[in-house]
């Protein structure tokens, strides 16, 4: 049986990294945006120093690292903001299915801090998660480390987390390839796919299997179209099959799938 607590955590987590994106001749999304109200606040290349973003994602579920933290429709406002490389970060969960005790079932807070190499791209970042609406959660923090190689258009990816409150030293890991493509001067799609592993404390906590096991293997596609003034619509989708029978059968399915509609803008 799954702990629905570190569900949700998982969901919450993998989605206040996930931001939709705009087109190239628009405004970067909100980690990396450039654009500033003020004109003095720039380095001295004349580029703004801060950044601010919020996305609204409605899907049919909340999925995150290959896991289903909702059996019906949810909810996903984020707002970001920050400067020099640093971002801070707020997500609410608000479920609407039988599960739910009341809307808020989760809040979400994240300090995170990326700087680019020249093609490799460095993020580390902790999350803390709050559970508002369910009586027997345990508050969650995970420290967040992920690296990104970019290969042109495609990207090679790895994500490595660890829990240091709930079950400390919990570990999930993931690495996957992701490609984005510009159709038009204001459409661009995003493809990726990953594959998880984890720690036998994380499984424990997760899927009550008291062993290492490969996780979830899956992938996403999204389309995001640039409506102006820093605003996207993206549309998107995915898939994922967890690769280890327990998996499975604690899920109680071979296939978690989900879509939805988001909205986003960067200032």
């Amino acid at each position: 049986m799954m702990n629905s607590s570190h569900i949700l955590a998982v969901c919450l987590g993998y989605s206040a990294l996930a931001t939709p994106a705009l087109a190239d001749d628009s405004p970067a999304p909100p980690q990396d945006a450039t654009e500033s109200m003020l004109a003095s606040d720039v380095d001295g290349e004349g580029v703004s120093v801060w950044h601010a973003g919020a996305t609204v994602d409605l899907s049919t579920r909340c999925v995150g690292r290959g896991v289903p933290c909702s059996t019906g429709g949810v909810i996903l406002p984020t707002v970001e903001f920050g400067a020099y490389g640093l971002t801070a970060s707020f997500t609410a969960y608000l479920g609407f299915d039988e599960e739910s005790p009341q809307a808020l079932e989760e809040f979400d807070v994240g300090l995170s801090w990326s700087h680019a190499f020249d093609d490799l791209t460095l993020e580390v970042g902790a999350f803390g998660l709050t559970f508002p609406g369910l009586v027997d959660a345990h508050e969650h923090v995970e420290l967040v480390a992920s690296l990104a190689y970019a290969l042109g258009p495609v990207s090679v990816v790895t994500e490595h987390v660890v829990e240091v409150l709930a079950e400390p030293g919990a570990y999930y890991g993931e690495v996957g390839i992701e490609a984005e493509f510009k159709l038009t001067s204001v459409l661009s799609t995003t493809l990726s796919t990953a594959f998880g592993w984890a720690s036998a404390k994380y499984n424990s906590d997760m899927f009550d299997v008291h062993d290492v096991m490969p996780q979830a293997i899956g992938g996403e596609v999204s389309l995001s179209w640039d409506i102006g003034d820093g605003f996207a619509i993206e549309p998107h989708g995915g898939a994922w099959y967890s690769t280890d029978s327990r998996a499975r059968e604690a899920l109680e399915t071979d296939v978690v799938w989900n879509a939805g509609l988001a909205v986003a803008g960067a200032w």
